[in-house]
């Protein structure tokens, strides 16, 4: 279906703006050297999708599709101090509280990193010149609407914080169909008036009556 060359599609547009090494899109192999300096990753996902009963011909497209996509960002920072130190029941007072600040201190760059993380996704996807999320068709109503930020993570040496971008977008899926099988021709025996007629495939009239 559509909705899957348009998955596609994102993960080549967010490719297009990575080109400068300053986030990576989950999926893509990049060089050693670029996972170093990389502390941004981007993941794109098909979350759900609608086709209105009314969009459409209940046998036969094209039917409507509003699909939704969830760009998942992921920011890490290096957290100053030993965070184990937290839960570590024989660390000291001034130890916890010099973990307690690294571990903080982290948390506020990495809040700070994926707004400007979100900013770089946000005005990429939302530029006019990508109405079509590089696409071959016209998209309907491609919109992000709205962004939620999750907590931060302690991973003992760096903080990770994530957040997800919902954007919607509109495109014509039309059902393949069951294309089917030729049938066989039968000959058929029957008589008019007397007269024995032979019939490949029959035919018949208004009256219903068979036509040789």
């Amino acid at each position: 279906m559509k909705f899957e060359a348009i998955r596609d599609a994102i993960e080549n547009l967010l490719l297009s703006g990575a080109t400068a090494g300053n986030y990576t899109v989950i999926g893509y192999q990049k060089t050693a050297e670029d996972a170093v300096i990389d502390k941004r990753f981007v993941t794109v996902y098909y979350s759900s999708g609608e086709f209105p009963r009314s969009s459409g011909a209940e046998a036969s497209g094209p039917i409507d599709h509003d699909m939704s996509f969830q760009l998942e960002l992921t920011v890490t920072q290096p957290s100053k101090g030993d965070a184990g130190a937290l839960t570590d029941a024989g660390a000291t007072p001034a130890e916890r509280l010099a973990a307690l600040t690294g571990f903080k201190d982290a948390c506020r760059l990495a809040d700070r990193a994926l707004d400007s993380f979100v900013s770089t996704i946000w005005n990429l996807i939302m530029d006019s010149r990508n109405r079509d999320l590089g696409y071959s068709e016209n998209l309907g109503s491609r919109w992000i609407g709205s962004f939620q930020k999750g907590q931060p993570d302690d991973m003992q040496k760096f903080v990770t914080l994530s957040g997800i971008l919902t954007l919607t977008a509109k495109i014509d899926e039309l059902p393949a169909g069951d294309p089917g099988v030729d049938g066989d021709d039968h000959v058929v025996d029957f008589d008019i008036n007397g007269d024995s007629v032979q019939s490949t495939g029959l035919k018949f009239d208004i009256s219903g009556n068979p036509i040789p």
